[in-house]
């Protein structure tokens, strides 16, 4: 008995976690059904983002364009102890763009069944 009601308890907590939904959605037809101008202001942010991602790929020696990624981090803290420095922020995001690029130190230890897959993905986050 204590097994079945352990395991329906299982079940119902995470039922109860695989029906959360992002609340996106629900704001954008919200917000497009109280302002009709609100989708005309989010076509002309998409078209801004979709131009200024475009110039951001750059050409490599090879002839190849890499795709820079802009990132925004946002640091979520209670106490000031809880908060992280920026040149922490900066180094993990050096170490993020070494791994796409392929540029990190330990790329010689990759297993032999891999060697032909890893590769420079020509991506940079910045």
């Amino acid at each position: 008995m204590r097994t079945f009601l352990l395991g329906l308890c299982a079940f119902m907590a995470s039922s109860a976690m695989a029906q959360r939904l992002c609340a996106s959605d629900t704001y954008y037809a919200q917000q497009t059904s109280l302002d009709p101008a609100f989708k005309s202001r989010i076509a002309v942010i998409e078209n801004f983002i979709q131009r200024q991602s475009m110039p951001s790929a750059r050409i490599t020696g090879e002839g190849v364009s890499v795709i820079r990624i802009p990132v925004v981090v946002h640091v979520i803290y209670k106490t000031a102890i809880q908060n992280i420095s920026d040149a922490l922020i900066k180094s993990q995001m050096e170490a993020l763009n070494r791994d796409f690029r392929r540029a990190n130190a330990d790329t010689v230890n990759t297993p032999m069944r891999f060697k032909s897959l890893a590769a420079d993905v020509q991506i940079e986050f910045v």
